[in-house]
């Protein structure tokens, strides 16, 4: 049975034949680092790819991504569970999650950051933060004010560049000190649209250039890593490269090291979604075949091209 990925990158799916690796022909641009291969929803599996990456000198983030169950006692179980399992890696670690999780439950955000504190584990607001909702914002935002965290925990927030709020959002922060995490965002701003996502990142990596505390850069793509980066070197503001592991990154990483700029990666644990993957193989149909090869893994198939 065919799977027609894209017209140039044909595969047949063939679940019952052993695996093999795919034949040389593969795109120019495919990350040449052992890195490992794309993780799953296994915790275990995840912090055995951080280790390996540790090995790397890699400052790592787990992200838990998605599916970690509906429900806030099992959510709030699952993160509390990845402190305490990160702890045990003995190298500096930051854990992200969606805000929406320790919100759930009464003191649930005072609880998540002093369990963090504890562990010596870093905490990262990724996913509600990444969907810009205005209310859940506000509730997060006056919840880290009522407990000082920015004096004490200081967690990170992840902001949207596409996202018209988020220019007050990275005042607030810079004026606490707290670190930032901007993003492109894949989902457009309702307010604007039409808006571009590259020229809303790079506009909100400049508000906060010379301000931020310090400023992490998530991006695979090497022109916005390079002017991203370029403008907030020129500032003087402390920052990093992060990189979502399992896209190309080689290209990227290469810039980062050209400004002196630390590489981290971003390690996703749970149920993956893959706009970014797919916007990878439009620009570049070639990259389609080693993207999905880790994709269809696990999933338990096999690719090989028609």
């Amino acid at each position: 049975m065919k799977l027609l990925l894209q017209p140039a990158t044909r595969a047949v799916c063939l679940a019952a034949q052993p695996r093999k690796s795919l034949p040389s022909r593969l795109p120019a641009q495919r990350p040449t680092g052992k890195r490992p291969a794309a993780t799953s929803g296994d915790l275990d599996q995840a912090l055995a790819t951080m280790r390996q990456l540790a090995q790397s000198g890699y400052p790592l983030t787990l992200g838990c991504v998605q599916a970690l169950g509906d429900q806030a006692d099992s959510a709030q179980s699952a993160v509390l569970q990845a402190l305490a399992a990160m702890a045990s890696l003995g190298v500096a670690t930051t854990l992200a999650c969606d805000a929406s999780v320790p919100l759930r439950s009464p003191g649930g955000l005072s609880r998540l950051l002093e369990q963090a504190r504890s562990h010596g584990v870093a905490v990262l607001f990724d996913q509600l933060c990444s969907r810009g909702d205005p209310a859940s914002m506000e509730t997060l935002l006056q919840g880290l004010d009522a407990m000082g965290a920015a004096a004490h925990q200081r967690p990170t927030l992840t902001l949207v560049g596409r996202w018209l709020r988020s220019r007050a959002d990275a005042d607030w922060a810079c004026e606490r000190g707290l670190p930032l995490r901007i993003i492109k965002g894949h989902q457009a701003d309702p307010h604007r649209p039409l808006h571009d996502a590259q020229a809303g990142l790079l506009s909100l990596l400049q508000r906060v250039a010379g301000r931020a505390s310090f400023v992490t850069l998530a991006t695979n793509d090497p022109v916005i890593a390079h002017e991203g980066l370029r403008r907030l070197r020129r500032a003087g503001t402390a920052c990093e490269l992060e990189l979502l592991r399992g896209l190309p990154g080689t290209a990227a990483e290469q810039v980062a090291r050209r400004h002196g700029v630390p590489v981290r990666m971003y390690v996703p644990w749970g149920e993956v979604r893959l706009p970014s993957t797919l916007s990878v193989c439009t620009r570049d149909p070639r990259e389609t075949g080693w993207v999905s090869q880790p994709v269809a893994q696990r999933a338990g198939l096999h690719l090989v091209p028609a």
